[in-house]
């Protein structure tokens, strides 16, 4: 099942549709790349960790875009 797309270059770019992950608005995730090559972690971002998350919800927009 696709559920995202995503680019890599000098930046890795990821679109995941969380309706797929079964989140909704306000929950958290963690996120994280692995490249592997032959069943072997070669790469990962974040090095360490994962990234935090949390699902926007309607408040995101108004909050973080200004015009």
């Amino acid at each position: 099942m696709k559920c995202g797309s995503g680019r890599a270059g000098d930046i890795v770019e990821l679109a995941v549709a969380v309706s797929a992950l079964g989140l909704s608005a306000g929950e958290r995730a963690g996120m994280l790349l692995r490249l592997m090559r032959n069943a072997v972690e070669v790469d990962r971002l974040p090095r360490y960790g994962e990234l935090e998350l949390t699902v926007p919800d309607q408040s995101f927009e108004p909050a973080n875009w200004h015009v």
